[in-house]
């Protein structure tokens, strides 16, 4: 292997599919004769080509064999890659033969391709015996062990394998696979590995044709080009092949252990923090936040810390209380006034009354100077409406923006697609909500979705917007309807087009902070979202500079 590949291994195998590339760089390696040395003396495959030949003619007088078919000889131009001295390039058809088809009169082991165990290349053990009379139509073609079946049908997902044993009762294979029982000299092991490999893989994908269930024929796969190895060195390259892919088998292990160790460690941080348990006896969210580095080495750890980051923001666990803050129930009341006077101002609908947070729906302890209250008493909430579509004064030169669920994108809605006219705001139940505005998506697979208007518009009846009361910073709302998602989710399950409404909505209890630390709580979960960004966009570019690499070093490898 190139240099570039060794000196870079440790980063390489980071990659995702890292160690199934270097399988198949060993079977490419393999194939081209860069696997193993070449040795002088072994028997050239031109020979060996010319026994083959002898074998044919000997089997097919004997009745043996049907009578050999003729191909073509490869072109010097047609000849993929150069090959090694002693090497020769023939086609598959030219060292395999059948082993006859029949139609079953006895019990018999069926081998379709779900018996197929391709990651080990061998038949599986659930082979079915089936008697004559259920024999499905398919079930013709005679194999023995040493066969090498390939499966013709979605070629792609390498269902290829080799009859490993005898079967009792005697095997018979579907008409979905191409037989090829090598010749007398050629190893199975060595057409195995050549058949899952990409020279192979790139002719097989040149002549297959269906879009849907893609297919390609006997009489098309066995013209493809083979490079025969010395028989002696091919015995060599397969005893490299079985010792590499052992090595990668213990490589995927040895990575799944480590990255099970990496997840089990960050969702076991995770828990201890989120249930405010010490760890290694210090405060759970210190220890945490001292090992943000660790907690964020691995893609699949950086939505926990996320969902983390909004748990604590949401209970008063991520910033400190200031005794100097105005407490949540002067708020309230504040809230109570404002809402009477846009009432009597005719800004807003009469309010209607919230019920108190019961005990048992306070799930944490809130810190000083919070109360729980519901979603409903922070704002004015409304959804909107879809104006006729049969109506062309409703949206032709429409100048209102109108927003529809698909365009909530967890973040800044700084545009509108469609806009609908003054006429249709005018004699609809359209809402027109100001910038600030809140918005969640309540029906079908986008509930929950999020947005925060920098603009005025106005929603289908699929979204609900909160106008907040009294200035609150409207990001501190967001975040606590994004930690709130997947129970959001959980309330809208089930019928046909699940949906949480807006009665559900305002009804939710929530825990609200002084507005005060409502500004300090949206600015620490603003650092440490920006930092599971960077750590994000640093897991990603550092993966797609090391499949560069690997490109490179394969590249380089292959050359």
């Amino acid at each position: 292997m190139s240099t570039i590949l060794l000196d870079q291994f440790d980063a390489l195998v980071d990659m995702p599919e890292a160690v199934e590339r270097l399988r198949r760089l060993v079977l490419d390696l393999a194939v081209r004769g860069r696997l193993v040395p070449q040795d002088p003396d072994d028997e050239p495959a031109s020979v060996l080509l010319e026994r083959i030949a002898a074998q044919k003619q000997r089997l097919f007088k004997a009745g043996e064999i049907q009578k050999p078919k003729r191909y073509k000889p490869l072109a010097k131009t047609d000849e993929p890659y150069s090959l090694p001295t002693g090497w020769a390039w023939t086609r598959l058809g030219v060292v395999r033969h059948g082993c006859g088809q029949t139609t079953p009169e006895a019990r018999f082991s069926y081998i379709d391709v779900s018996a197929i165990d391709k990651e080990r290349g061998v038949i599986g053990d659930s082979v079915d015996v089936v008697e004559a009379g259920d024999a499905a139509s398919r079930a013709r073609k005679l194999v023995r062990q040493g066969t090498v079946l390939y499966s013709t049908v979605r070629p792609t997902l390498l269902n290829v394998a080799i009859v490993d044993r005898e079967f009792d009762p005697p095997p018979i294979a579907s008409t979905a696979f191409a037989i090829v029982h090598p010749f007398g000299g050629v190893d199975s092991r060595y057409l195995y590995f050549y058949l899952r490999s990409q020279p192979m893989i790139d002719f097989v994908e040149s002549k297959m044709v269906g879009l849907a269930y893609p297919a390609i024929s006997d009489a098309k796969l066995y013209p493809a080009p083979l490079p025969l190895p010395p028989e002696a060195e091919q015995r060599r390259i397969v005893a490299r092949v079985d010792e590499l892919m052992a090595l990668c088998d213990r490589l995927a292990d040895g990575l799944a252990r480590r990255d099970g160790l990496r997840q089990r460690w960050a969702v076991s941080t995770v828990r201890h923090v989120s249930e405010d348990e010490p760890i290694r006896g210090a405060p759970a969210w210190a220890f945490a936040e001292a090992h943000l580095d660790a907690l964020l080495a691995t893609p699949e750890a950086v939505p926990l810390v996320r969902r983390l980051v909004l748990d604590l923001a949401v209970r008063g666990q991520l910033t400190e209380q200031d005794s100097s803050d105005e407490p949540a129930s002067g708020l309230l009341q504040r809230i109570t006034a404002e809402k009477q006077r846009r009432y009597e101002a005719g800004e807003i609908r009469k309010p209607k009354p919230l019920a108190p947070v019961a005990e048992d729906e306070r799930t944490f302890e809130t810190p000083e100077g919070w109360a729980w209250t519901r979603l409903g008493a922070l704002g004015d909430w409304g959804a909107g409406a879809t104006p006729s579509r049969s109506r062309s004064s409703y949206y032709k030169r429409g100048t209102i923006p109108w927003l529809k669920t698909g365009e909530l994108n967890d973040g800044v809605i700084s545009s509108a697609v469609e806009f609908v006219t003054d006429l249709a705001y005018e004699e609809t139940s359209l809402r027109l909500n100001p910038p600030g505005s809140v918005l969640i998506a309540m029906y079908g697979a986008t509930i929950g979705k999020l947005g925060i208007l920098d603009f005025e518009a106005t929603t289908n009846q699929a979204c609900c917007a909160c106008t907040l009361f009294c200035d609150l910073p409207s990001w501190y709302l967001f975040y606590v309807l994004r930690s709130k998602r997947e129970h959001f989710r959980s309330l809208g399950a089930g019928g046909a087009q699940p949906n949480i409404s807006k009665a559900k909505l305002v009804a939710e209890p929530i825990a609200l902070p002084p507005e005060a630390e409502q500004h300090r709580i949206v600015a620490r979960v603003d650092e440490l979202m920006a930092l599971c960004d960077r750590m994000e966009g640093g897991l990603r570019e550092g993966q797609e500079g090391a499949a560069r690499l690997l490109e490179a070093a394969l590249t380089r490898t292959l050359a």
